[in-house]
């Protein structure tokens, strides 16, 4: 009983305390006063705090008020939608991102490891290399690796390297 108890005492801190965190950032965000370093502030709480849904109503005021075309702040929605398991909102958002880096490719491709996908993961990897914008780095290989192990495709694996 003890137990149960006090879970949900830091439960309910943990809910109250997210609420405030969101409403001032909600604040922040209408008065104009808000920075790069507050969006990624309020995204970090929701993940830490795993408060999905407050991680959406950030995400619905960084496109309200026109932070959605910043490259950092996009993959870092794509993390938490990945964070929280959410692949549709991931790919979805990846799909919408006018501009992507290797951060935000790598991160769609660890996402579909995560999910169990690496049919998906690998497929996005080598839509990745096809595009030919952005050169995958050692993370981007990792995931692909990965990928490729949990499919058992020693060919594929050996693909990437050239051996």
């Amino acid at each position: 009983m003890q137990v149960w108890f006090w879970r949900s005492i830091v439960g309910f801190a943990r809910t109250q305390y997210s609420y405030i965190v969101i409403a001032n950032f909600s604040a922040e965000l209408s008065s104009g006063a808000s920075s790069l370093a507050s969006i990624i502030g309020a995204l970090k709480w929701c993940r830490k705090a795993r408060i999905p849904n407050e991680g959406k109503a950030v995400h619905a005021q960084v496109i309200k008020h026109g932070f959605f075309r910043d490259i950092f702040i996009a993959n870092n929605l794509i993390s938490m939608y990945c964070d929280f398991k959410f692949p549709e909102d991931a790919s979805k958002l990846f799909d919408e991102m006018p501009e992507r880096n290797t951060v935000s490719w790598t991160v769609l491709i660890s996402l579909y490891n995560r999910a169990g996908n690496p049919s998906e993961a690998l497929r996005t990897f080598i839509e990745m290399l096809d595009v030919g914008i952005e050169e995958p780095n050692i993370h981007t290989f990792s995931a692909a690796l990965k990928a490729c192990a949990m499919l058992k495709d020693l060919g594929m694996g050996k693909w990437p390297g050239g051996s």
